[in-house]
């Protein structure tokens, strides 16, 4: 069983983001999914090395300047990824994404299919008064499940039907959430790098997942 937990401030941005996965058996696994998407391993992996253009000969005999290589519009520092500060603070998570992904899925998959979920939780949290919002989405075998608090949104994908569990762990997330929001430098959009925060959470995941 895998998971993928990212927490998403007020402007929709990535805060926390973390991999997760259990061992404790489940009476009810979710049904394999009838969709007729391809599989993701299937498409063509993105390189950035493609945009390094090289200028020809022509333009470098005629003493024009070489071509500027375009910016990529998704550095990969936006998906938690390389590019992130290479030097840490003390007591800091590296690229702001621990854990390892599922074998055979990428990354980028996972948060794609978690952050185009957002405008779902708008929808559904409108129509209801509970800050657990459960299952609000399926994608391929992954389910999306979601929990709306003050200043912060609790996002995970699952691959297994596990909804008290689900809930109990946001709960203690939430928690852990309030307790670093506490310190006064703080502030809704800052990203939680702290490794205590990443700890007590993957302490509530093999408590509750």
């Amino acid at each position: 069983m895998a998971y993928y937990l990212a927490l998403i401030s007020p402007s929709d941005s990535p805060i926390y983001e973390t991999y997760l996965t259990s061992s404790k058996p489940h009476n009810q696994i979710a049904s394999s999914s009838t969709s007729t998407f391809p599989s993701w391993s299937s498409f063509p992996t993105f390189n950035n090395n493609q945009h390094n253009v090289q200028p020809s000969s022509a333009s470098a005999s005629a003493g024009q300047p070489p071509a500027i290589p375009p910016k990529d519009p998704f550095p990969p520092q936006f998906l938690g990824g390389p590019g992130t500060p290479s030097k840490p603070t003390s007591g800091a998570i590296p690229n702001n994404l621990t854990g390892q992904p599922p074998q055979g899925v990428e990354k980028h998959v996972m948060q794609m299919i978690a952050f185009s979920s957002l405008d779902i939780v708008e929808d559904v949290m409108v129509g209801t008064g509970s800050m657990y919002l459960k299952m609000i989405d399926k994608f391929n075998e992954w389910n999306v499940s979601a929990f709306v608090a003050p200043s912060v949104k609790l996002i995970i994908l699952h691959d297994i039907k596990n909804d008290e569990g689900i809930r109990l762990f946001f709960m203690d997330v939430w928690e852990h959430y309030v307790k670093t929001a506490l310190n006064p430098f703080h502030t809704p959009t800052t990203r939680i790098t702290s490794t205590l925060f990443d700890q007590r959470v993957r302490a509530s995941a093999k408590r509750h997942l």
